[in-house]
C-alpha cells in the first residue's frame, strides 16, 4: 500500500508540474514563441518536475520500512490528506545554529559538533579558489586567441576545445598521474636536481590534498574560462588600446583602466561558469582528496551521498540537493538580471 501512495503521491506532483509547464508553454505558443516552445517543453519536464520531487520529498517522513525509506507528504487513505515533515529542515536549521551559536561574540569554544555548514563553507571555498585559478590561467590565454591573426584562431580554439573530445575521468586520471610524488613533473626536478647545480628545487608534494583538488577542478573547467572571456575579448576593438598607447598610457595602465574593463562581463561570466558547477563537484574531490578528507573536512556532496546511502535519510538527502541548486543559481540569475538592466539601461528603455 505504501509503494501505492507512493506512486499516487509521484503522480500528483507531475500532474500539477505538468499543468503549470502547459500553462507557460501555451503562453509561448500564443506569444509567437513557437520555436522555443518544444526546448522549453524539455527543459521543463527534465528539469522542473524533478526539481518539484525533491521539493516534496524533503518534506517526507524517514520510514526504514518502506521502498523508498520515506512516507510521503501526501497521502490517499482517507482523501487528499497533509503527513509532511519538517524534520529534515529543523534537522539542517539546527546544525548551522549550533555551529553559530558557538561562536558568537568573536570567541570560539571547543569544537561545534556539525556537519552541514563545514561542508557548504568547504564546497563554497573550494569552488571560488578554483574559479579564480582558472580565470588566472585562462585570462592570458584568450587574450593571446583574441589578438592572434584570425587564420590562427580557429586552430587556437580548437587546442582549447579539444579536451571535451575526451571523458574528463581520464584526464581526471593522467592529471593526477602528474601529481603524484613518483609522477613525470617530480622526475624532471630528480633529474634536475642530479646536475652539479647550485641550489636544488623541492619535491612535489601535491596529491592527494585539498590543492589537488583545487587545481584538478581548474584544470577540468578552465575552457569554461576561456570561451566566454575569447568571446568578449575578440569583439572589443583594439583601436582604443591603440589610441590610449598614442597618447601615452603605459601597458600596466592600458590593461587596468581599458582591456580589464572591456574584459568585465566576460569575467564574471567565466567565474560562474566555473564555480557553480564546481561547488556541486562530487567526482573530482573524490578521486583528487585524501581517502580521509571525507571523515575530516567533508564537502556538500559526499553529505548527500551519506544521508542517502548509509543513513537511508531522502528527505535529508533531498533538501542539501535543493540548498545547493539555491546557492548555485542565485548567482546566475543576479548576474542575469543585472545584465538584461545594463542592456536596458544602453538601450534607453531602462524604467
Amino acid at each position: 500500500m505504501a509503494t501505492l501512495w507512493s506512486l499516487k503521491w509521484l503522480g500528483l506532483i507531475m500532474a500539477l508540474g505538468g499543468m503549470g509547464l502547459f500553462a507557460l508553454y501555451w503562453r509561448q505558443l500564443r506569444s509567437g514563441g513557437a520555436v522555443i516552445a518544444l526546448p522549453f517543453a524539455w527543459l521543463g519536464a527534465l528539469y522542473l518536475l524533478p526539481i518539484l520531487v525533491l521539493l516534496s520529498m524533503s518534506f517526507s517522513s524517514k520510514n526504514l520500512e518502506n521502498q523508498p525509506p520515506f512516507d510521503p507528504p501526501i497521502t490517499f487513505s482517507n482523501g487528499l490528506e497533509w503527513t509532511g515533515s519538517t524534520q529534515a529542515y529543523r534537522q539542517v536549521a539546527q546544525d548551522f545554529w549550533s555551529g553559530t551559536q558557538q561562536c558568537l561574540g568573536g570567541i570560539c569554544l571547543g569544537a561545534p559538533q556539525v556537519k552541514y555548514r563545514p561542508a557548504f563553507i568547504n564546497s563554497l571555498t573550494m569552488a571560488l579558489l578554483s574559479a579564480a585559478l582558472a580565470l588566472t590561467i585562462a585570462f592570458p590565454f584568450a587574450y593571446a586567441i583574441a589578438r592572434a591573426p584570425t587564420r590562427l584562431q580557429p586552430f587556437m580554439l580548437m587546442g582549447v576545445i579539444l579536451p571535451f573530445w575526451s571523458f574528463y575521468i581520464i584526464r581526471i586520471y593522467a592529471f593526477r598521474q602528474l601529481l603524484r610524488k613518483e609522477g613525470p613533473i617530480n622526475q624532471v626536478i630528480e633529474g634536475f636536481n642530479a646536475a652539479p647545480w647550485l641550489f636544488d628545487i623541492p619535491l612535489l608534494d601535491i596529491y592527494p590534498s585539498s590543492l589537488s583538488i583545487v587545481l584538478g577542478l581548474a584544470y577540468t573547467y578552465l575552457p569554461f574560462a576561456i570561451l566566454p572571456l575569447y568571446a568578449v575579448l575578440q569583439t572589443a576593438d583594439p583601436a582604443i588600446e591603440e589610441a590610449a598607447a598614442d597618447l601615452g598610457a603605459r601597458p600596466v595602465t592600458r590593461f587596468w583602466r581599458i582591456t580589464l574593463p572591456l574584459a568585465a562581463p566576460g569575467l564574471v561570466a567565466a567565474f560562474l561558469l566555473v564555480a557553480v558547477p564546481a561547488m556541486g563537484e562530487y567526482v573530482i574531490p573524490q578521486m583528487m582528496g585524501p581517502n580521509n578528507l571525507e571523515l575530516q573536512n567533508g564537502i556538500v556532496g559526499w553529505e548527500i551521498r551519506k544521508a542517502v546511502t548509509k543513513g537511508r535519510d531522502w528527505p535529508l538527502g533531498a533538501l542539501l540537493g535543493l540548498l545547493l541548486m539555491v546557492i548555485m543559481v542565485a548567482p546566475m540569475v543576479i548576474y542575469q538580471r543585472n545584465a538584461n538592466r545594463l542592456r536596458a539601461r544602453e538601450a534607453g528603455t531602462a524604467p
